[in-house]
């Protein structure tokens, strides 16, 4: 258990970006004369090498409390410097900082030529899709309604938006693939913080979900049976096969999970 000390305190931030050594895995942290994230909101961020470019979505500031502040627009990395750019991120309400929810807690992938963003803390059960200059929704229009747009004075109501079946935010996984397309697992149901009761802000969970073009599908993957929950994890895919790596079982939990492979369903196929 830590003690408390002043490193402990909601107050007190420490942001500092690490140098891996690729060949010798040794590390070092930099200085921020070198790189400074002091001017930038990093927990919680989701990553994406998107146009040659480093992009940072969202984010939070290391607090505890209910005066956390997220970061409202796209961060990129331009040589030694993270530069704020002038989009916005999906816009919140502000009142919804007083709910511990932001953008942030979500997770990217690359997927159909743009960046997919989903399960972030204010909305856990939606996507959005970023193209270098602005954000769409993961929704879409029906054809039929796109077809006669122009005798329907409320075009918007055509309007479809592709819900996650469950929410998925508190670090889940997300990641494009051959098998499964678009696949995203784990997290939890909504957002929850240390200074929250856990089993009232929502539930940590193992749900797979993947994305055949027009909707979410809810998977039954045989592996899953030895998983309980699955957190801050990390999904990768090699050979066309998908592997779950590390993570823990759940938010507030230090339990570890394994390693383990996805397989789809017998006699099911679900490559798009």
């Amino acid at each position: 258990m830590l003690s408390e000390s002043k490193e402990c305190l909601p107050t007190i931030a420490w942001p500092r970006a690490l140098r891996i050594h690729t060949d010798t895995l040794q590390h070092e942290f930099i200085d921020k004369s070198e790189l400074n994230t002091d001017t930038i909101l990093t927990r919680g961020s989701m990553y994406s090498f998107y146009g040659n470019k480093h992009y940072f979505f969202g984010g939070e500031d290391v607090r505890l409390d209910k005066d956390r502040v997220f970061e409202k627009k796209v961060v990129h990395l331009d040589g030694g410097r993270f530069i704020r750019t002038d989009i916005d991120l999906p816009e919140y309400q502000e009142s919804m900082n007083m709910l511990y929810k932001g953008f942030a807690r979500g997770a990217a992938a690359i997927h159909q030529g743009k960046v997919w963003i989903c399960g972030v803390g204010f909305s856990p059960n939606k996507c959005s899709k970023y193209s270098g200059k602005q954000f769409d929704s993961s929704g879409t229009v029906d054809i039929f309604c796109n077809f006669f747009s122009k005798f329907i004075l409320f075009f918007t109501a055509c309007y479809k938006e592709k819900m996650l079946n469950v929410g998925h935010t508190d670090y889940p996984s997300l990641l494009s693939t051959s098998q499964f397309g678009l696949l995203i697992s784990g997290g939890r149901t909504e957002v929850a913080y240390p200074e929250q009761n856990w089993k009232i802000h929502g539930s940590s969970h193992s749900v797979f979900e993947s994305f055949d073009g027009s909707s979410w599908i809810k998977l039954d993957i045989d592996d899953r049976t030895t998983m309980g929950y699955l957190a801050s994890h990390l999904s990768i895919e090699i050979n066309k096969k998908i592997f779950i790596i590390g993570g823990n079982q759940g938010a507030g939990t230090a339990v570890p999970n394994p390693t383990f492979k996805l397989s789809l369903p017998s006699g099911k196929n679900l490559r798009i």
